[in-house]
């Protein structure tokens, strides 16, 4: 049985490597009645966006992490929520055709340093899901910071783990062209981005987070690396655009 998974994984791994399949795909939640939909981007604040968008139609369904990314929301919305994925950029692109985006996104440098501290941790094992190449690609929660960056900035982002890839990943250039419309926020440390009118996230506003707060030293060191400024240019870009206004 691990023998099979492992060559059904290196068949994955190898359909990535040569751009037929991506190795961790695209995860949206569409909600219907808005047609809006909602990339789902790791490591900023995925687990408490879903809690939001399911709660908005089942409150207090009581679920958090990990289970809530286990799940199909269609079935405990009725379903107005519905979950999907994609393996490749076309199929993402057909589908957010003439749609609503809302994308949240976060300070480049102190979602990259969550990453590393769930490294540390081994709080989310990278390439586990759905590729199952965590056999192959292993990582060290002994790595120095260092390492872990100069690894990551080696890895282009159709091969590269969720919890790493670029967030403009989903908002690929000239992607507006293909949407009804776009709504870009932040997610802060104070305050949830996920309010309307008649709904809050009930309960904690931010969910699996790290207890590990960065020192200013450590988001110096990431965010004056000539590595990582190449490696997430466009993620700064857009962060810093949207934080400027």
């Amino acid at each position: 049985m691990q023998k099979n998974k492992r060559v059904k994984s290196l068949i994955k791994g190898l359909l990535g490597l040569f751009r037929l399949r991506l190795i961790d795909p695209y995860e949206v939640f569409f909600d219907v009645p808005s047609h809006t939909f909602y990339p789902i981007v790791s490591k900023s604040g995925c687990t408490s966006l879903k809690k939001f968008l399911i709660e908005k139609y089942h409150p207090n369904s009581g679920l958090g992490f990990p289970e809530i990314h286990q799940i199909d929301p269609s079935g405990l919305t009725n379903g107005n929520l519905e979950r999907h994925i994609f393996y490749t950029k076309s199929a993402y692109l057909r589908f957010s055709s003439h749609k609503q985006m809302n994308l949240t996104i976060r300070n480049p440098a102190m979602r990259f340093f969550s990453c590393y501290t769930d490294l540390k941790k081994e709080k989310n094992t990278l390439y586990e899901h759905p590729s199952g190449l965590d056999w192959l690609v292993k990582t060290n929660r002994n790595d120095t910071i260092e390492t872990f960056l100069k690894r990551v900035c080696a890895t282009p982002d159709y091969l590269a783990d969720r919890h790493f890839r670029s967030q403009t990943f989903y908002f690929p250039k000239n992607f507006e062209r293909h949407l009804k419309g776009f709504k870009i926020e932040i997610l802060k440390d104070s305050d949830s981005p996920w309010r309307t009118n008649n709904h809050i996230l009930h309960g904690d506003i931010k969910l699996n987070t790290n207890p590990e707060k960065a020192t200013e030293t450590d988001i110096d060191y990431i965010r004056n690396n000539k590595g990582f400024q190449k490696r997430y240019k466009r993620d700064i870009e857009l962060f810093n655009s949207i934080s400027s206004k």
